[in-house]
């Protein structure tokens, strides 16, 4: 398990089946990450299982699900758009480590993890996963998100959103990829702080076997 000096807020965004799940389940293996959904709370009020909506990926029933699931959540957050948001920031303010929720479909959400009340000491960033970047928007939209294609590619342009490529064939490419993304995430990360910079990476990097000198 990878050490980190600091507490990080991540989220993904994507298409179904793009990876988000992938690089959540990474960072927790890897960083030690919790990971969150904002779906989850509507899938509790909304009457399925976890166990039950895995089950409808396999059986093929999951697109019609999803529709379900997204219209009782435009239903309840008509009136209160953070309905389902604030509860789980909630949860990510009371977890003493790094946290990545995994499913930032609305400029709500995204706002949550940008505006995010922090201290000094903890990191805030948004990813947007993608297996084909140029065919990741229908009509201006993200796949099943609210999301246009300008607020993605705004974010990407002024660096509040970092794009994730997964176009390899195979998890074990998917995550060695990822392992040399995250290295250079956590080493951009270290840099900024009060503490001196040359400390912050001699103890990040003593967790590798490969010496400062080949990765600086």
């Amino acid at each position: 398990m990878i050490g980190f000096p600091f507490k990080r807020v991540y989220g993904l965004i994507g298409s179904p089946r793009d990876g988000k799940n992938s690089v959540a389940q990474f960072l927790e293996e890897t960083r030690g990450f919790t990971s969150l959904a904002f779906a989850d709370q509507i899938k509790e009020e909304f009457g399925i299982k976890k166990e039950d909506f895995e089950a409808a990926k396999i059986s093929g029933e999951i697109d019609k699900i999803r529709k379900a699931l997204w219209d009782f959540s435009e239903k309840k957050t008509k009136n209160n758009p953070s309905y389902f948001i604030s509860s789980v920031m909630q949860r990510v303010s009371d977890l003493d480590g790094s946290v990545v929720i995994t499913d930032i479909r609305t400029m709500d959400e995204l706002c949550a993890i940008i505006g995010y009340k922090c201290s000094f000491n903890e990191v805030k960033m948004s990813y947007f996963v993608s297996r084909d970047f140029e065919n990741s928007f229908k009509n201006g939209m993200l796949c099943e998100s609210k999301l246009s294609q300008e607020t993605i590619l705004g974010g990407i342009e002024d660096c509040t959103i970092s794009r994730i490529n997964n176009n390899r064939s195979g998890l074990f490419y998917f995550y060695r990829d990822l392992d040399s993304f995250f290295a250079k995430e956590d080493l951009k990360h270290l840099l900024p702080y009060n503490r001196s910079w040359r400390e912050s990476i001699d103890e990040y990097l003593k967790q590798f076997v490969i010496t400062q000198r080949e990765l600086l």
